[in-house]
């Protein structure tokens, strides 16, 4: 019987057990170099967690044991949504040392790479921005990961949000390098992932949070191109490379696909010297959210976002761009279903609502897009613009506002009920937005009157759900 095979029914073995009277294992997630990974119900919680048990030989080291609980005290006062959250840390009764943590239910970003396809520069942003907070977090805590790498990021569907980010393992690189750093060092072992790994740490050099950075460009250069900047046959080449050999550039193997910022950002995190790495993960983010602009419904939340905030000293900030700007991008999109051939009625790709139904939809987003910029700008300026939002040039209708352009319907959806809750709070202060929200409930009744039954469907559920039925 293999090593393997051994461990795997020790660990089956352990079902229905209870680790230190706290944690009863109920199923198997995994192994890895470190230990094994189990569902456990923490029964004073009555609640599911993921428990770590580490390999036996760790807890034999009384070192390894301090350092592990000094690495959890720190990891566990880590607090931000996206990191994954510590509940407790100890021994069990056999002397492995344990860890329990959040159970998470989704998927790693491995997996969301696995194809070896670009991910496509706006849901590169969305992740990479969390990631970055995730790390700025740690960092100003004190907390450097030293093996951040796609396995140890899961994408979860939360809150309504897809690709909610949750950053894994923090601290337990710094555990694993100090608990075998005797042994391994005469032979030659370096604690990490090869492929996202930092030339200083591939040299053993001394590590601060700008390891993290790189690690974090060579993912940002895989999530933009479907390939990581180095490959090798072995180990030890593919860390020379890292040490000697300049990164490509992404757009080499992705043309057209790779923003300019963003491609000048990764080559920057992927700089030999720490020093030119960009200095915080907190600056990674703000390069990255300034990278694309925002299109659509997306960006209208944007700017209503950043003209409705109060500042400091109480007034409305004006908002990032222009009215101009806002028609612009609610209706001339490139490649969206205005330019896509459809028979008369028929469902679009995906079983989605006919036309006729999704022009309404886009209209009465349209209608919030535009005129709920301009109303933040109006209030922002204390203004009040003449009521004139956007229309269709063809139709002559407000419906059809946004029926040469389009967006991720999902996107809309979300997007048109927030920026209905922020035009009703600003409606007392201005009449434009009051009359944007007129018009928009006359989109609405049409709406309506094409999925009779299902009144202000816009507002409770997914427009193109509403549709669909």
């Amino acid at each position: 019987m293999s090593d393997e095979q051994s461990g795997s029914d020790a660990d089956q073995g352990l079902i229905g057990t209870v680790v230190s009277g706290r944690y009863e294992i109920v199923k198997h997630l995994g192994s890895g170099g470190m230990g094994s990974v189990f569902m456990a119900k923490q029964l004073a919680m009555d609640r599911m967690v993921a428990l770590k048990l580490l390999h036996a030989h760790y807890a034999s080291n009384k070192q390894a044991v301090a350092r592990f609980n000094r690495e959890m005290q720190v990891t566990a006062k880590i607090e931000h949504p996206n990191t994954i959250r510590v509940y407790d840390f100890g021994q069990a009764e056999d002397g492995r040392i344990y860890l329990a943590i959040e159970y998470l239910e989704g998927h790693t970003l491995s997996k969301a790479l696995s194809a070896g396809e670009p991910m496509g520069s706006e849901r590169l942003v969305h992740i990479g921005v969390q990631i970055g907070k995730a790390l700025s977090a740690a960092h100003s805590d004190g907390v450097v990961h030293r093996d951040l790498k796609p396995d140890n990021v899961m994408l979860l569907d939360r809150y309504g949000e897809r690709d909610f980010v949750k950053v894994l393992d923090f601290g337990i690189a710094r555990f694993m390098d100090d608990a075998s750093r005797t042994q391994l060092t005469a032979e030659g072992a370096v604690v990490g992932t090869p492929i996202y790994m930092s030339p200083e740490q591939a040299t053993g050099g001394v590590l601060d949070h700008r390891t993290d950075i790189y690690s974090f460009g060579v993912m940002l250069f895989e999530m933009a191109t479907g390939r990581v900047p180095f490959d090798a046959p072995t180990t030890i080449s593919l860390m020379v490379k890292h040490v000697q050999e300049e990164p490509p550039r992404p757009s080499d193997f992705a043309p057209g696909l790779v923003p300019d910022a963003i491609e000048t950002l990764i080559l920057q995190m992927l700089a030999k010297n720490p020093a030119a790495r960009p200095g915080s993960a907190a600056e990674v983010v703000r390069a990255l959210e300034g990278a694309i602009e925002p299109t659509g419904a997306l960006a209208a939340e944007t700017w209503i976002q950043s003209g409705l905030g109060d500042t400091q000293d109480g007034t409305a900030p004006v908002p990032v761009a222009d009215t101009r700007t806002a028609t612009a991008t609610a209706s001339s999109r490139p490649g969206d279903l205005a330019t896509r051939p459809e028979r008369p009625g028929a469902p679009s790709e995906g079983g989605r609502a006919p036309r006729s139904r999704r022009g309404l939809l886009f209209g009465l987003a349209g209608v919030l897009v535009a005129g709920g910029a301009v109303a933040a700008i109006a209030v922002a300026s204390g203004g009040q613009p003449t009521p004139t939002p956007p229309t269709d040039p063809d139709a002559g209708s407000v419906v059809g506002a946004a029926d040469a352009g389009s967006t991720d319907p999902g996107e809309i959806g979300r997007s048109v009920q927030q920026l209905r809750r922020s035009l009703e709070q600003i409606a007392g202060k201005s009449d434009y937005a009051r009359a944007v929200l007129e018009q928009a409930d006359e989109a609405d009744r049409a709406l309506i009157s094409v999925a009779p039954g299902r009144p202000r469907a816009i507002r409770e559920e997914s427009p193109v759900d509403a549709l669909d039925g």
